[in-house]
Parts: structure tokens; sequence; C-alpha cells
């Protein structure tokens, strides 16, 4: 973009530059306007929230008091009955004072020892659940208890709120607290028929004692007040407030109350309240801490009204118009710099495509095989194609065959030309996502998977196929894929002369190194080999072998026969060498009838054994000629190795071929070694 035209842009904008700063400063404004009403309906609330508190903490506090004046009451009294127990809890006035109490209860500290003694003196109401406990505190004295509940002679061990609570109690000498709900299935239903119990230890002689030994050594027994929290709730803030307010009550266990324990919801005066209506009204939420003896309770107040004045939100309607209006405008600058910042982008990005086109076509150029190009393409494309997968594929016979890849797995590796929509319309062909899809997708997302494929054609054959998937399914991300697939279609250009010229040149290398009836190396590339193979030897000190192989009688095959079945013979015998032939041997057509086997690393003794193995081998051949039946054929075999029988390649193979002769004059189908090289000495005449 000119000069001129920037100019022009931005005295354009600059009104609107205007505009924005001045609606941005109203935006502050009226934000600082919105924090400072929000701050302060936020204390006019947690004001009025805590004195809520405040309320239920002073009735569990008169809770804690009747736990005290129960313990002075069972200190003064050794073994009271039910009657003189009805009598002091009446007049306590505990259940027209606090309707939400549901029971004031004692249980008897009763060790393994004295378990029988205590179970016939309180047969009437036999401890349950039945069986052996170290010790048990069994309820003996309940009042308030409502109507059709029977509590005397359950042991509170049994239930785990209550016995870790009596325990705690017990240890501490103080109020303890828990909470429980009357069937598992309330608890599931959060502020319905939760309870909290408070306890306190009675100690024998009365008073506290002094240590935790002799608290535990001296337990007499736990007094118990038990109440509905729903209840008490209602009782201490009114049926006015619950109207106002959303009261939850969650239970955070012993300790420390910001600690992570326990978090069951024990109240809640608005469960269905809307998720909407609670993201609003959260920022006034909240949070005080209540303690239950021992225990804690976190107590989250939430006005069920937005407690902000009606003409604060009215301002707060008219910041956000000006806030709608400013962000248009700043999404309109953002835009036009963007457009700008793009521009300047894509011309950065053509220049390093070039340049990076340029450097694929050089390092394509500088293979000299095709397992090299499939290397440098397998790291270049990559780079040329960022955020994609894919894979180049070779046209091999009637089938693509995978060679290279880079990315997650794009494709299937061998699949035929009727699987993809390019190699059948004989172009290249893209896919949103939304089009017929090619059979050979591989990976993930199959369905969705935006790609491209295209034919890699050197002078007017199919060389192969290249296949780009984009790693993002969004149809507006960069790249496009109308940017990748003209990309690709410039890179498949380059990679389909390169692998026809590779092609070419590797079927002429073969060509040139095998023999065309047996497919084994012919004998230009053994000579090449041997000499190589012979130095090394030399310089190793490890030995050589080789095996000169003729078939018996093949003249006869020929004559008899006919030269086709003679060369059947010929190929079939070739591949029973392969067979047998290790990884690093090397097996070959010397001529006619002739194999030659090498063997690096063999000595002859080894040699000799592997000849054997490789005669047998052939010798159970039956190659059928078709309607002339089936023929078997034998072979002879010399073998010598290096150094023992030769000095140098030629006279290596030399030596195989004189113990070739041996094996033929002895009468064929055997293996003769080669005689050993004399000493000079020896081969002097005398």
């Amino acid at each position: 973009m000119h000069a001129t035209d920037l100019l022009s842009r931005w005295r354009a904008a600059l009104p609107a530059l205007v505009l924005v700063a001045g609606i941005a400063l109203s935006f502050g404004i009226a934000r600082l306007f919105e924090q400072e009403s929000v701050e302060e309906a936020r204390a006019v609330f947690e004001a009025r929230s805590a004195m809520n508190v405040a309320q239920v903490e002073d009735r569990l506090r008169a809770y804690q008091d009747l736990l005290h004046a129960m313990r002075g009451f069972f200190d003064a009294s050794r073994a009271p009955g039910r009657d003189e127990y009805r009598a002091f809890t009446g007049a306590l006035e505990a259940g027209s004072r606090y309707p939400e109490l549901s029971a004031l209860e004692y249980a008897e500290h009763v060790t393994a020892a004295a378990h029988d003694a205590f179970a016939l003196r309180t047969a009437a109401s036999p401890i349950h659940p039945p069986g052996e406990r170290r010790d048990y505190l069994v309820a003996t004295l309940a009042e308030q208890v409502p109507a059709g509940e029977d509590r005397l002679g359950l042991d509170w061990r049994s239930v785990a709120q209550l016995g870790g609570a009596a325990e705690r109690a017990r240890s501490s000498g103080t109020v303890a607290g828990t909470t429980r709900f009357s069937t598992p299935e309330t608890a599931a239903q959060p502020g319905r028929d939760a309870s909290a119990t408070l306890m306190l230890a009675v100690y024998e002689g009365g008073g506290v004692p002094a240590d935790a030994r002799g608290r535990w050594l001296q337990l007499r027994g736990v007094a118990a007040v038990h109440l509905r929290i729903e209840a008490l709730v209602a009782a201490a803030l009114g049926a006015e407030a619950l109207q106002k307010v959303r009261v939850r009550i969650v239970e955070r266990g012993a300790g420390d109350p910001l600690s992570q324990g326990a978090r069951r919801v024990l109240f809640d005066s608005m469960p269905g309240m809307p998720p909407e209506k609670v993201r609003l009204n959260s920022i006034y939420t909240t949070t005080h801490f209540i303690a239950l003896g021992d225990e804690h309770w976190a107590c989250d107040l939430m006005p069920l009204d937005d407690p902000m004045d009606a003409f604060d939100v009215v301002k707060q309607a008219a910041i956000l118009a000006a806030m709608l209006v400013a962000s248009c405008l700043a999404a309109w600058l953002v835009h036009a710099h963007g457009t700008l910042r793009r521009s300047r982008e894509q011309l950065l990005q053509a220049n390093t495509t070039s340049t990076r086109l340029l450097a694929l076509g050089e390092g394509l150029q500088a293979c000299g095989s095709l397992g090299d190009a499939f290397d440098v393409l397998a790291s270049e494309i990559p780079m040329l194609l960022p955020a994609t997968s894919g894979a180049v594929l070779l046209r091999e016979g009637g089938e693509y065959v995978e060679h290279a890849s880079w990315g997650l797995p794009a494709t299937t590796a061998v699949f035929g030309t009727a699987h993809c929509q390019a190699l059948r319309r004989g172009h290249l062909y893209a896919n949103e996502g939304t089009a017929v899809r090619c059979a050979h997708l591989g990976g993930g997302q199959v369905e969705f998977a935006r790609y491209a494929c295209v034919p890699l054609v050197a002078q007017g054959e199919p060389v192969g196929l290249m296949h780009v998937q984009l790693e993002t399914l969004d149809p507006l991300a960069s790249p496009t894929l109308a940017e990748t697939s003209a990309l690709a279609a410039a890179v498949a250009q380059e990679v389909a002369l390169t692998l026809a010229n590779l092609r070419l040149r590797g079927q002429l290398e073969s060509q040139a190194m095998h023999d065309q009836l047996t497919g084994l190396y012919n004998r230009h590339y053994m000579e090449s080999w041997l000499e190589q193979e012979t130095r090394r030897t030399l310089r190793s000190g490890k030995p050589l072998a080789a095996l000169m192989i003729d078939i018996d009688h093949f003249k006869r095959i020929n004559d008899t026969w006919g030269h086709e079945a003679g060369d059947r013979v010929l190929r079939e015998v070739a591949l029973a060498l392969k067979d047998l032939a290790r990884g690093s041997d090397v097996v070959c057509r010397y001529g006619g009838e002739e194999f030659l086997v090498l063997l690096p690393e063999a000595a002859l003794e080894p040699a000799l054994r592997r000849a054997e193995q490789l005669r047998e081998a052939v010798a159970r051949l039956a190659i059928e000629l078709g309607a002339r039946g089936a023929e078997r054929v034998t072979v002879s075999v010399g073998v010598a190795a290096f150094p023992g029988q030769a000095a140098s390649a030629e006279a290596l193979v030399a030596a195989a071929d004189a113990a070739l002769y041996d094996a033929k004059a002895g009468g064929r189908n055997r293996v003769c070694a080669a005689a050993p090289i004399r000493p000079a000495a020896e081969a002097a005449p005398a």
C-alpha cells in the first residue's frame, strides 16, 4: 500500500479516534460509578448478613449453655432416673424456647467388662446394634424426642458421626459438634432433613480432668443436644428475612474452616434458584464461618433481588450502550490495522515460499536415489505447507504406496486408483469436508477432513500422488484450503519430475547390476564387489569364501525340453540359491548355467556346509515344465576360501572353478573343496 493511501486512511480515521477517546472516557467514569455502587450495595448487604449470622450463632451458644447445664445436672446427680431427668429438662423449657430442638440426650459410657451388668439393668431398652466392642456409649436418657422415635439403647459408637463427635468431646472436655442426615436418601436433597448435634462429656467426680489421660479414663457419659438445621435457620432469621436472602450452609468439618475438609450442603433455602440469577447475584454473596462446637459451617448468604438502586441500574444501562458504540468503533479500527498487517504478512509469506520452493528444488536435484528424495520431502514440505499433515505416494504397478509423510497419519499406506477422486478425475481435487470424500483418508475426523489430492504427472504419465490435509477444521483459518492447494500444486510439479527421473535412473542402475533372466547380480557387479571385499578382507583379516555352482547336464535339458524349459530351470535354481543366502551373501549368475555365491566372513568349513545345503535344496526341487511334467536337477559345487585357497580375488574364483571341475569329474551332484595354497618352498622344483 502506498504512503499516500496510508495518510488518507489516517486522516479519515482521525475523527473516529477522537470519538473513541470521548466514549472511552465516558466508559471509565461510568465504570467507576458502577463499582462504587456495587461496593456500597455489597457493604450494606454484608452488614445485614453479619446480623443474620450473629442470630444463628446466638442460638447455637444457647444450646452450648444447655449442655453445660446438663453437665452440671449429671455432676450433681450420681445416677438420675428418667423422671428426675424429665423434671430437669422440663424446667429448662427448651421445647418452647427452641422449636428446632429435636432431642436432649444422655449416653452412658459402658466398658466391655461392665457390659453384662449394664444389659441386665437396661433390659427394657437393649443395646443396639448388638455385638462386642471395646466400649459403648449407650443412650439411656432422652427428652423432647419427636413422637414415634425411640432413641434409648442406641450405641452412639455404631453411628460414625455421633461416635466421632463423642470421642472429640471426651478428648477435649469441650463442646464437640457434628452434622448428619436422617437417611442416605435425604443427603441428596440439600436443606432438607439435616440435623446438627452438640456434645459435652461428663466425667467421674464432676468437672473436667486436667490431662488427656484423665479425660480418657474418667469418662462417665456424654450429653447431647440435637436440633434440625432447617428449623434453626427459620427460627434465627424469621420468615421475612428468608424471603429476601438465600441462605446456604455447607459443612467444613473440624479444625481450620479454610482447610480442605467436608463439603456437604446441609441447608439451602432456595435449592431451585435459577442459575442465571445465581450468576448475577453472586458478586454480593458473603461467606461467614459458624462454630458448631469444634466443627465449622460455612454460611453463604446471597440476595434474591439485586440490592442496587433502580436509578443506578438505569445509569449502568446507559453506560453499557456507550460501551457497545465504543466497541464497534474499536473493532473497526482493529480491522483496518489487521488488514494492513495481513498484507505485509502475505508478502513476507510469498517471499518465504519462493525461497523454500527454490531450496526444495535444489535439494531434490542433489538426491541420488528415491530414498534420498523422500527424506528431503519429509523434512521440507512441512515448512512449505505449515499446519498440515500429508504424504507422498509412489505408483507401483496398479497401486499407490506411501513413501514419505509428515504430521499426523492422513491417508492409508497403500490404495488403488479407484480410492482417490483426484486419480479418477486426472487433476487436483480439493475438499472442504462437504464434497465426496476419497476412500483412502486415514486418521481421525475423516468425515470432516479438509484436504487436497494432487496427482504427480511427469511427461503425461502418472508417477504418484501428493495428499495434503489441513490440521484445522475451521474453513476461515489461515492458511485456507485454496491457498494450500495452489502451493501443493506447485510443489507437485517439482516432485513429479524429480521422482520420474530418479525412478528411471534407478531402473537403469538395476539393469546394469542384475541379470535379466534370474534377477540375480550379474558378473560385472560381482567382480566389482569382490575386488572391494577382498581389500576389506585383507585389512580386517577375516575370511571370504566362494561357491562356484554348475547345473548338471543342463545341455541335455536344453536339447530335450527346449530353451524355454532351460530358462525356467535357471530361474528356479536361482530362486533356491537366493532363499538360502544370508543378508550379507552375494549371489550372482556367473555365466550360462553357472552361479557364483560369495560368503563374507566365512571360512572353508562353514562354506562347505553351506554348499552342501545348497546342493541338497536344489536336489529337492521338482521343476514343473508344463505338459512335459516335472524335472529334477542337481548341481555340482566347488568351494574355495580366502586366504587359505587363494591370495587374490581372481585366484579365489579360479580356485572355486577348479574345485567345481573336480566335482564334475568325480561324478557330479557333489561338493568339492579347492586345494590349499602350497608354500613357495614346496612349489619350487627339486
